[in-house]
């Protein structure tokens, strides 16, 4: 939701099961899928080369991989998942630890 408030484009939403992709897709997601591999294939057809800013709801380590795979340099992950995000990834890109509420989407997503 807020990544459509802000005028994110594309949305693209991943998860496993269906009534969250369902929502996903009524909020404004363009894409779904259920494997690392397609999605990243996907991902990289829509886009042409990757993404900005990537949200990681999941604590898996395959979709964690995958969000920093799918980084354009200077590149932002933001994890939900109680992690502790890092500066030391290549090309400029990080991900930061986002704990209780404590992330601005304006800064998180920006046009």
């Amino acid at each position: 939701m807020a990544a459509r408030l802000v005028g994110a484009h594309p949305i693209i939403g991943v998860d496993r099961r269906p009534k969250r992709l369902e929502l996903a897709l009524q909020l404004g997601a363009t894409i779904r899928s259920t494997t690392a591999v397609k999605t990243y294939r996907r991902i990289v057809h829509i886009t042409g080369r990757g993404v900005d800013y990537v949200v990681e709801t999941t604590a898996s380590p395959k979709m964690h991989q995958l969000a920093i795979e799918v980084l354009n340099p200077n590149g932002v992950v933001a994890l939900l998942t109680g992690e502790s995000g890092t500066d030391s990834l290549p090309e400029g890109r990080k991900t930061i630890g986002i704990i209780q509420g404590d992330a601005i989407p304006s800064s998180l997503f920006l046009n």
